[in-house]
């Protein structure tokens, strides 16, 4: 469903500062956020330079590039209505987003950015979060980017969150995505590397007007709708989903509360959230809950995937 906030954009900024007493909490303590109106100021004015909001200045469109929401799916297409498709075939993903950074840098600093059509996509927080999981720290197959984020993040989530074995060798050198969850509960969310930061920070909707706000589900319908309004036709000829990544079957049971050395049987979601139990969730949630708020979302079918396992735990 799309977001058409061109109207009244104002309003939607007024409503999304009412998060105040979830966003206050970090500056207590880390003066990121601050209730001061001059300090406020400077957040709005830093938007201009945001460096993931993306100007097409030749058809007034800017975008904000979400990480594990379509984001190689709409460079492919802005670098395509740009007329740049001779580099599509021959560079990889990563150097596909750094070509349109250069076609279409941030605002600069005194940028007229009021005239522009903003768009940004979204996801269901969780969805997005397992996606950046499986294709960041658990997809082998592309070797430097794993390594990479071995290296920046796999490493140090085993030594600080792995008590059990697991189960599965194919998680020898990896984290599981109960060790995952347990790094997203202890670390500080301004931390967080791009593909899973919230929304709120990436794109921070409550300070900067967008004129609509899609939904990845139904990406092809509404990106119509971004055409009738801007003129850009973005055909989405590429498409990168995550590839399924299977675990074994458990090999042995365990007798300890927590899953951490549990792994799913099969690639999908209820695989996945079911190693959580609800308080893990909940506070999941809490991390992620201006953005579950700010767009729509809520914790089903999660829930119902932690409660399931709950109960098959209960009759055995």
């Amino acid at each position: 469903m799309t977001q058409d906030f061109g109207d009244d954009a104002k309003g939607f900024r007024d409503d999304t500062r009412g998060f105040g007493d979830d966003t206050r909490g970090f500056g207590d303590d880390n003066k990121l956020w601050l209730e001061v109106e001059e300090d406020w100021a400077r957040v709005n004015t830093s938007l201009l330079t945001n460096p993931d909001v993306l100007v097409d200045r030749q058809r007034g469109v800017a975008w904000c590039k979400v990480p594990k929401v379509a984001s190689t799916s709409v460079v492919v297409g802005l670098l395509s209505a740009a007329g740049r498709t001779a580099e599509l075939a021959s560079l990889d993903r990563g150097r596909l987003h750094t070509l349109l950074r250069s076609v279409m840098p941030h605002p600069r600093p005194g940028e007229d950015t009021a005239g522009l059509t903003t768009f940004m996509i979204v996801r269901h927080p969780l969805q997005r979060l397992l996606s950046a999981y499986r294709d960041k720290l658990l997809d082998r197959r592309e070797i430097n980017q794993f390594k990479k984020f071995q290296l920046n993040y796999g490493a140090a989530i085993i030594h600080n969150h792995r008590f059990h074995q697991p189960s599965s060798l194919q998680y020898r050198d990896v984290p599981t995505f109960w060790e995952f969850v347990e790094y997203l509960l202890s670390t500080p969310v301004w931390e967080y590397n791009e593909h899973w930061r919230p929304y709120y920070l990436t794109c921070t909707p409550c300070h900067h007007r967008y004129t609509l706000i899609l939904l990845l589900s139904n990406l092809r319908e509404e990106a119509v709708y971004l055409k009738h309004i801007s003129g850009l036709d973005l055909t989405f000829s590429y498409t990168h989903a995550t590839r399924p990544v299977p675990a074994p079957p458990h090999t042995h049971t365990h007798t300890h509360t927590d899953n951490s050395s549990h792994q799913p049987s099969g690639g999908t979601e209820e695989a996945f959230f079911s190693l959580l139990d609800m308080g893990q969730l909940l506070r999941l949630y809490d991390v992620y809950k201006i953005d579950f708020e700010m767009f729509g979302f809520d914790l089903s079918p999660f829930d119902s995937y932690v409660k399931a396992k709950q109960q098959s735990q209960t009759l055995t």
